[in-house]
């Protein structure tokens, strides 16, 4: 009798585990396993943790990010796999260094290169807009943050500002919301609709190079559920020529996608034409307005930014000048 007890208490119990381990292993158990270990990363890599708490840190944000990273679809060109892994490694790096760094001057130094990475994504996924823009925007923002550093940060402690901080509350709960952010997108990107999308579109850049190559570009790619068929709507930027041999490469290009993606067996590509740049509400004619109608405003305000660095730079060495047994220069 206790032998049969027991054997069925086994049982349940392995049916248990192998339940949970099912539930795990699945999307909504992976986002959450990769939370987890995100969280305990970013508690442990603080600036004013010991050696030993960042290396245990890493440890665990390398397995976090393993985790997330299996919510990615892969790629089937490996360069362009390869010069994203680079950025999103750069990205990545530099904002755990900017929150882990004890000198403010290195978290600006790290901030400074995260903006570089999310700029060179922007690039990586065509736009060429957000990536300048991130950039030039994102550079004066910079130069605030040295200002700041250099004109009020106090070394020696005396300001109440450089003695008192917000305590470890924020410390505890953003990262508990900034990782659940990053979870719940890593969750969408785990869904099959999102994958089967990224390798629709791959079929179809892939199209557009071989029958058009220079003379058309993809713009955009959307995809919406018109009952059991999935309409992949496609804006591409193309001569007339180019337009028409798309227009009659269709049907091959539906059979590849059913092909490959079986979700998507009953699919119809519309190609539009998309927005040249040669049209007058083109944002590549913001630059023309900066530099053009509004140059002297942008050179106004580059002259104001280096005067204000040159004035942070000067106030820091008159401070300094000041303390006990420096030397003249």
């Amino acid at each position: 009798m206790n032998g049969c007890w027991l054997l069925a208490a086994a049982t349940d119990s392995s049916s248990a585990w192998a339940e949970l381990g099912s539930k795990l292993s699945g999307t909504e158990g992976r986002a959450i396993i990769g939370w987890a270990l995100a969280v305990l990363a970013l508690w442990l890599i603080g600036p004013n943790s010991s050696l030993s708490r960042k290396i245990a840190g890493a440890v665990f944000g390398v397995l976090g990010l393993g985790v997330f990273w299996s919510f990615v679809p892969a790629m089937s060109f490996l360069p362009a796999e390869s010069v994203f892994l680079l950025l999103a490694g750069l990205t990545i790096f530099s904002a755990v260094a900017t929150i882990s760094a004890r000198s403010p001057v290195y978290s600006a130094i790290w901030f400074a290169c995260s903006l570089l990475g999310t700029a060179g994504l922007f690039l990586f996924q065509g736009a060429q807009f957000l990536g300048i823009a991130t950039i030039a925007v994102y550079a004066g923002a910079i130069v605030v943050t040295f200002l700041f550093v250099l004109m009020l940060a106090q070394p020696e402690g005396h300001a109440f500002f450089d003695r008192v901080s917000w305590g470890k509350s924020p410390r505890a709960v953003i990262p508990v919301v900034t990782m659940a952010i990053v979870s719940l997108i890593a969750y969408q990107f785990g869904k099959s609709d999102i994958r089967n999308h990224v390798k629709a579109e791959e079929l179809v850049n892939q199209t557009v190079a071989e029958l058009a190559g220079p003379d058309a570009a993809v713009r955009k790619v959307v995809h919406h559920q018109d009952g059991d068929v999935t309409v992949l709507e496609v804006d591409v930027v193309a001569n007339e020529e180019a337009l028409s041999k798309l227009e009659d490469s269709k049907s091959e290009l539906q059979r590849s996608i059913g092909e490959r993606i079986p979700d998507w067996s009953k699919c119809v590509v519309d190609f539009h034409a998309g927005t040249d740049v040669r049209t007058a509400d083109h944002v590549a004619h913001l630059g023309g307005q900066l530099f053009g109608a509004n140059l002297i405003g942008v050179e106004v305000a580059g002259c104001l930014l280096m005067m204000a660095l040159v004035g942070a730079l000067v106030v820091a060495g008159l401070d300094e000048e000041k303390k006990p047994g420096a030397t003249a220069r």
